[in-house]
């Protein structure tokens, strides 16, 4: 495997990715990050003393070229938690369900088109209920970088635009605060990674920022650290705003 996520890659720059593999799709991956952090939350009475993680996996169901065009079929799911260990009885503060289903269209190696289908929902009841369902269309660009810049040797540019298909009553507005849309600029390195993520909502000044950083440890671990500002970390509180620091340790993600 490349140093960079499989999944960032088409087929025919992937060593490792063969097309006639499709009747023995690949074993579960990693397509967005795995981790455990420890919280500071600019917005709560109580700043420390929060957990957030987060659990992905993804499946590649089958892939092939049936129209000259190499492409994969795959599924994903990812689970996030913010739990308050600190206040009495520990409890969740909510939950993330996001299950998708997705095709990705590769083009030589440095360009791939990913278009999805996913549901977000917090799995809670009445008035603390959350959801909506969206259609995406997801270019990605692959660049290497020169010399090595500042550790990264490749850079991968995302821009993410959805489709709002239906909501729950109680999150119409969501696209208010999560807009249409994101950018999102990956940094490969060899023992780590940077991501930025960026977003704007319907009303423009509702923005979100996400930046996260990983440094390769041994084991199949690293580093990680994340900063959240803006709307929807968690789905309870889309209209929200809210700013977090957090460091822990993730699954590798190189």
């Amino acid at each position: 495997m490349h140093e960079a996520h499989s999944q960032e890659l088409s087929p025919h720059y992937n060593a490792n990715f063969d097309l006639n593999e499709a009747d023995h799709p690949s074993e579960f991956e990693i397509y967005k990050p795995s981790y455990g952090i420890l919280q500071y939350r600019d917005n709560e009475l109580d700043k420390f003393g929060f957990v957030k993680f987060q659990i992905n996996i993804n499946k590649i169901i089958t892939g092939g070229d049936p129209f000259g065009i190499p492409m994969e079929l795959g599924g994903a799911y990812t689970f996030r938690a913010l739990w308050e260990i600190m206040a009495e009885s520990s409890p969740f503060e909510d939950y993330l369900h996001n299950p998708e289903l997705y095709v990705t269209f590769y083009k030589e190696h440095s360009l791939n088109l990913r278009v999805g289908i996913d549901h977000e929902s917090n799995g809670k009841a009445k008035a603390d209920s959350r959801s909506w369902n969206k259609i995406y269309i997801q270019p990605r660009f692959i660049l290497d970088l020169p010399d090595n810049e500042l550790g990264f040797h490749m850079l991968g540019i995302y821009l993410k635009s959805w489709y709002k298909l239906n909501e729950n009553r109680r999150n119409r507005d969501i696209t208010d605060f999560y807009g249409y849309g994101e950018l999102q600029l990956k940094f490969y390195g060899n023992n780590h990674n940077f991501f930025l993520t960026h977003s704007r909502g319907r009303k423009l000044e509702f923005g979100t920022t996400t930046l996260e950083y990983m440094y390769k440890l041994k084991n199949g671990w690293a580093l990680y650290i994340q900063y959240f500002d803006g709307y929807g970390e968690m789905l309870l509180d889309y209209n929200k705003h809210s700013s977090s620091l957090g460091a822990g340790f993730s699954l590798l993600y190189f």
